[in-house]
């Protein structure tokens, strides 16, 4: 298939200085993040993640951490499997018979990169929450990694996914937008340009474990309303006037909030 981008604008965002909304709040030191918030008790969660690039999950041990001081709760995978009716979605299926393996919030068999999370710990305080992640038992069966693309798509290569039976997650997809040779003319730094791979951070279309943006939710048993604050205050405030972090509540009214 052939996929022409037309959505990008030629001058309009690449190349062009873009008018920012989120700077001013955080510039005058009006912004609220999330470790600002302090509501009626709340809980903090620690990931415990996997060191290991590929391996098999042969146990999870949680019951140190349920003896550490502060700790409510901890879960492996495997506690928390029934409580998700699917995994996680795939936010850009690339092309219509792209490959989507199940991926769970958190891993219940297998560790299929370095930081897959394996286990949670929540705790009444950050320090008691990662305290609590320190002492979760995991045994791993080492399995070997793939590195790269070539690696991925060689013969034998292992296989990430069993599912599939191999690693290719689509096939014949060609991206058409601009005139390469006509970018190439007008520098002259030739050896800048060269033909190769690039290596996503992974093929399901999520991020990686690091860049999570964190919310702080609250259930009012009373109004039967959920509300949560999102990881920073951004434009959201700037266009309001409110020096507050913004909320979204559930089931939606327009009272204030």
């Amino acid at each position: 298939m052939t996929l022409t981008d037309t959505s990008v604008e030629t001058g309009r965002y690449i190349g062009s200085r873009m008018l920012r909304k989120e700077d001013a709040p955080l510039i005058a030191g009006q912004g609220r993040y999330v470790d600002n918030l302090v509501l009626p008790g709340m809980l903090f969660m620690a990931v415990v993640r996997s060191p290991m690039a590929h391996a098999r999950i042969t146990g999870v041990d949680v019951s140190a951490a349920l003896q550490v001081p502060g700790v409510v709760a901890a879960y492996s995978g495997a506690d928390l499997a029934s409580d998700w009716a699917a995994g996680l979605p795939c936010a850009w299926p690339v092309a219509p018979e792209t490959r989507i393996p199940t991926h769970w919030p958190v891993a219940q068999d297998k560790a299929r990169m370095v930081g897959d999370p394996v286990a949670v710990v929540v705790a009444d305080t950050r320090e008691h929450a990662v305290d609590g992640a320190e002492a979760v038992d995991v045994d791993y069966d080492p399995l070997p990694p793939v590195t790269s693309i070539e690696q991925a798509l060689a013969d034998g290569a292992p296989v990430i996914h069993d599912e599939f039976g191999d690693n290719v997650c689509f096939k014949d997809l060609k991206i058409a937008s601009g005139d390469v040779d006509k970018a190439r003319s007008r520098t002259s730094c030739g050896p800048c340009w060269r033909s190769g791979s690039t290596s996503p951070s992974r093929s399901s279309g999520s991020s990686p474990p690091t860049s999570a943006a964190p919310s702080a939710p609250s259930w009012t048993s009373t109004a039967r309303r959920r509300s949560a604050w999102p990881w920073r205050a951004g434009s959201a405030c700037r266009s309001s006037g409110s020096r507050s972090a913004p909320r979204a509540t559930w089931p939606p009214s327009t009272a204030a909030t």
